[in-house]
C-alpha cells in the first residue's frame, strides 16, 4: 500500500481509496478468522488462542488506521472528479459546465487519460483552468 501511495501522480482520492480499502480488507479478514473461515490463510494454526490473538491484533490495527486517517475518511470530493467524461452537465456548477462540456469532446484527453488522471495532465490544466484547479484542490 505504501508503495502505491508514493507513485508520481497519487492523489488524495487514491490515498482515501487505498487506505480505507485496506482497512476494510483487514476487517473482512478479522471477521473470517472469528467465524473460522480461513479462505485467505493457507497455512493456519487455527487454535482458539491464535484466532483470538490475531483477531485482537487486527482490531487494534483497524482502530489505529481509522483514528490516524479519520480526516481523510471525512473528505468529500467533487462527485464528477472521477467521471468527468460521463457526468450530467446540468447537475454541476455553471462555472464548470462549459469546460466539462469541452473536455467531454476532447478526443486527445479521452484517449490518453482515464478517471482522475485526466486532471493531472498538463494538457488538461492548460485547457480547462477552472475545473482543473477545483479538482486539484480536492
Amino acid at each position: 500500500m505504501n508503495k502505491q501511495l508514493q507513485k508520481t501522480n497519487a492523489t488524495r482520492c487514491d490515498a482515501k481509496a487505498k487506505i480505507h480499502g485496506f482497512v476494510k480488507f483487514l476487517s473482512f479478514c478479522r471477521n473470517n478468522i472469528l467465524s473460522k473461515s480461513y479462505v485467505h490463510f493457507q497455512k493456519w494454526d487455527n487454535t482458539k488462542l491464535a484466532n483470538t490473538v490475531i483477531a485482537a491484533h487486527m482490531e487494534m490495527l483497524i482502530n489505529d488506521l481509522n483514528e490516524r486517517f479519520h480526516d481523510l475518511k471525512a473528505m468529500e470530493f467533487l462527485y464528477w472528479l472521477n467521471q468527468a467524461l460521463l457526468v450530467d452537465l446540468s447537475a454541476i456548477s455553471e462555472q464548470c459546465q462549459q469546460e466539462l462540456c469541452e473536455l467531454q469532446q476532447d478526443e486527445f484527453l479521452k484517449t490518453f487519460f482515464k478517471g482522475i488522471t485526466i486532471w493531472l495532465s498538463e494538457e488538461c490544466k492548460n485547457k480547462y483552468h477552472h475545473s482543473s484547479f477545483l479538482t486539484r484542490q480536492n
